[in-house]
């Protein structure tokens, strides 16, 4: 992957290629199409793409020979709710979430399996592959949580996982984040589940209710490939950062930005995307300050 870059967007899937120090687009794949969730396995070189359709609904593809050719693989599929369990309601919408995939918000490959993938959705499931993506099972204990009935959605109607992040030292200890449902993390594969919320502040919920670690709004968060235990995220009021994988999270000094990618080596390096205000507008206009960014 060195030299080349992917961009996914809502229209389609752009490859970029380091000429000289001059970037540009060489490829475009789905051209038109809501790409929604890419990911690239380093071990096999497989890219992975998830695909949000109008009509159509959510679609997965995989491409085996570097994006050349892509192919149509399964898309997790939720079971069917029991007709005794009562419904799902969205606590600040009050809508039924329903037990279907309505988009595949993150696909990260599982690197300490071969062929395991990890596959965050709205509205809120984690599902697991154990076959490059050929097949899905949904992790029914965060599923069940009994916490699940507080989460809600944030930019969506519904509560998704967007951020996957699995320990390269060690396969069982994975942490998502969801939007709006907070940090949690399980050391046994997804058998528990744990929040990791302690620091986090919603400055948009009641005084009583701000640090709830169930209705916390997580943007993203990413994983300091050095160090395990680091992670940087972008909440809904600011930059946060933790030194024990979310055991206790610090606000950073920057108020409005995106973390992009940690750096391979140790120490605190990060890229960051502003999402400043450009006009002094809180909410309405997160764009990079001047189009600079970090």
């Amino acid at each position: 992957m060195s030299g080349r870059a992917y961009i996914a967007t809502r229209k389609g899937l752009f490859t970029l290629q380091d000429k000289g120090g001059a970037w540009s687009v060489t490829d475009a794949a789905f051209l038109g199409q809501h790409v929604s969730a890419f990911s690239h396995d380093p071990r096999s070189g497989r890219l992975y793409a998830a695909l949000m359709h109008g009509h159509y609904g959510a679609k997965v593809h995989r491409s085996d020979d570097d994006g050349n050719t892509w192919k149509e693989i399964a898309v997790p599929v939720y079971p069917q709710r029991p007709d005794d369990a009562p419904p799902w309601m969205c606590p600040i919408r009050n809508i039924e979430i329903p037990w279907s995939l309505h988009m595949a918000w993150v696909i990260e490959p599982d690197t300490t399996t071969d062929g395991g993938l990890w596959c965050g959705t709205i509205p809120g499931g984690l599902f697991r592959s154990k076959d490059h993506g050929e097949s899905w099972e949904l992790l029914r204990s965060l599923w069940d949580l009994p916490n699940r009935g507080k989460w809600f959605g944030g930019g969506y109607d519904y509560p998704g996982i967007h951020s996957v992040m699995v320990d390269p030292n060690d396969g069982k200890h994975i942490t998502i984040a969801v939007s709006c449902g907070g940090v949690w993390a399980t050391h046994d594969a997804g058998q528990t589940w744990e929040d990791r919320c302690k620091g986090l502040r919603n400055a948009y919920m009641p005084p009583d209710r701000e640090d709830d670690p169930d209705v916390q709004d997580p943007h993203l968060v990413v994983q300091c490939p050095s160090q395990i235990e680091r992670l940087w995220m972008q909440h809904h009021n600011g930059i946060f950062v933790t030194d024990d994988a979310g055991k206790r999270w610090d606000r950073d000094q920057r108020s409005w930005a995106h973390p992009r990618s940690a750096s391979p080596w140790p120490g605190t390096r990060m890229t960051w995307i502003p999402r400043g205000l450009s006009r002094g507008v809180k909410d309405e206009e997160r764009i990079p300050v001047g189009g600079n960014l970090w």
